[in-house]
């Protein structure tokens, strides 16, 4: 072989090349086969390795947690800000986790050809059978005691990023990321949710959006971003009773 990168070897009437994983441009290598006065040469080109894009993000995709038991998600994400964000509609199972009106945004993070999603995201309002009016919210979840979650809210929604992740072939497992809460204390975000705001201040959650996914795994279904009302799963969506999560 031409190039330290390619082997070459010969055994039982057959030669094998092996590539090293290639980390930087196009590369090719010449190997030259010898049989007596005889002789040949092959050409390899190897490609450089994929840069993860922007446009790799969009499309339909599968969330997958070992907590769900309801199910997967099936979400759509499609372009919002060309090079910068996106908007992630059907995370979860709830009337407003499935209506494209209360997508949220995912921020792309461009010097690291990876995803990001901010808590404390302000999502429009819902009014329920009765009439009443509330305040929608995107927030991320962390554990407290006794198996249950706390939501966290932060007077700085633009800087606290929730989850983070980078696309590994055709999936993207979320890592949680670290908060500071009041106290001096640190914790993790185990996820998001969606929730409502009543006339108290108390974050509300559907019912039928817990368990929510914790430590979500997306998985590429395909590149296409049409309705979400395609793509939701087939059952009937449940408008349940909003109740009070952890305090």
């Amino acid at each position: 072989s031409s190039e330290s990168w390619l082997t070459a070897t010969a055994a039982e009437g057959k030669v094998t090349l092996k590539a090293a994983a290639n980390t930087a441009e196009a590369r090719t290598a010449k190997v030259t086969l010898t049989m007596g006065e005889k002789t040949a040469e092959i050409t390899v080109n190897q490609a450089a390795p994929k840069v993860i894009s922007y446009e790799d993000y969009i499309g339909t995709w599968t969330v997958s947690s070992s907590a769900l038991e309801g199910g997967n998600y099936t979400i759509v994400i499609a372009q919002k800000v060309a090079g910068e964000s996106y908007t992630v509609a059907g995370w979860g199972k709830s009337v407003v986790a499935t209506d494209e009106k209360y997508a949220f945004t995912m921020k792309y993070v461009p010097d690291q050809h990876a995803v990001a999603i901010y808590t404390e995201q302000d999502l429009g309002t819902y009014t329920d059978a009765d009439g009443v009016v509330y305040p929608v919210h995107l927030t991320g979840l962390i554990p407290s005691t006794g198996g249950k979650f706390s939501y966290v809210t932060t007077a700085n929604p633009e800087t606290s990023a929730c989850m983070a992740g980078i696309l590994n072939g055709d999936k993207v497992e979320w890592v949680g990321q670290e908060v500071s809460l009041s106290g001096g204390t640190k914790a993790t975000y185990l996820g998001f949710c969606y929730f409502i705001e009543n006339a108290a201040g108390n974050y509300l959650n559907f019912t039928v959006d817990f368990p929510f996914a914790q430590n979500p795994v997306m998985t590429k279904v395909s590149s296409n971003s049409a309705s979400i009302n395609a793509a939701v799963n087939g059952s009937e969506v449940a408008q349940s009773a909003v109740e009070a999560v952890a305090e």
